[in-house]
């Protein structure tokens, strides 16, 4: 569970502040990126619990009305403070708790030959980094990874095994700065020092949601659709995963961008970390309609 609250700045240092408007609702890479293969129709398999106690009782109802499976574990569930400013820009405390546990019987309901890639999240390598290493060794997958703060950033160790298996990776400008260590003067030689550690694609999320792709020849800055800001949060995990939806719905890489940027603004309008439940027939047809018009395109290339 989230606990959001809106301020007029985000605070500094030690700095008291009263926030304007404060509301619970449900978070974290994985309900925002299942929310997105849900809304687009797409199968998946979300490996994540709800815990147990006060915090689990918000995420199990929301959960229960999306019809999102997430079984119950037996510890009890963490919290999330999250503060907005005024542009949408985010600073969030995480206090883990049981949802970010991994059960190895959870890991081995998946059945690899049923999936194109995983995507996993720093915060999940927080609590037992060994079991989900070596999960990710055993697999023949392609791995996407999203950071998701500097926690995961900051252990050599998970890192260097992580990198090892070659993951796409999705940053932040942040996360990129600090992979970097002060090698790259801009965030496109960011995105060529990163490639060079994992020899994958780089995508690095910019602040007004634009992107950068870097795969070792093609780079790329993919624009982002105008919008009026309210939250980011969820945006930066929508977008990934609507990349990922798009690339497995046929689309190249430029028109993968296009969508994950159409759907990380339509977060990013809302004071919720998924979209509108209006707003859902929308994505849906955007999707179709580029899937449409690339297959006609690959159909009259044929003739």
């Amino acid at each position: 569970m989230d606990i959001c609250g809106f301020v007029d700045h985000l605070p500094q240092s030690d700095e008291d502040i009263m926030p304007q408007k404060t509301f619970s609702r449900v978070s974290g890479t994985g309900w925002c990126m299942a929310n997105a293969f849900r809304i687009l129709n797409m199968p998946y398999s979300l490996i994540s619990h709800t815990g147990t106690g006060v915090y689990s009782e918000l995420p199990v109802q929301k959960a229960e009305e999306l019809d999102i499976r997430m079984p119950e574990y037996e510890e009890t569930a963490g919290c999330t403070y999250t503060l907005v400013d005024p542009r949408g820009n985010c600073r969030s405390l995480m206090i883990m708790g049981g949802e970010y546990d991994f059960l190895p019987s959870a890991l081995n309901e998946i059945r690899e030959e049923e999936h194109s890639c995983v995507i996993c999240s720093g915060s999940q390598f927080e609590k037992d980094p060994q079991l989900l290493l070596g999960y990710l060794q055993s697999l023949h997958l392609p791995i996407v990874f999203k950071p998701s703060g500097y926690s995961v950033l900051q252990n050599s160790m998970v890192l260097s095994h992580l990198f090892d298996l070659h993951p796409v990776l999705h940053l932040s400008e942040a996360e990129a700065a600090y992979l970097c260590e002060g090698r790259a003067e801009d965030l496109n030689e960011a995105a060529e020092y990163i490639y060079s550690l994992t020899e994958a694609p780089v995508m690095i999320l910019l602040d007004d949601l634009r992107c950068l792709y870097y795969d070792g020849d093609t780079e790329e800055v993919a624009g982002a659709d105008h919008h009026d800001h309210v939250d980011l949060s969820g945006s930066d995990c929508g977008h990934l995963a609507a990349y990922v939806i798009a690339k497995n719905c046929g689309l190249n890489v430029s028109q993968a961008l296009e969508f994950a940027g159409k759907y990380a603004g339509t977060v990013s309008v809302t004071d919720d970390t998924i979209p509108d439940r209006a707003e859902e027939e929308r994505l849906k047809q955007i999707l179709s309609s580029m899937i449409i018009r690339t297959d006609i395109r690959k159909a009259v290339k044929k003739q």
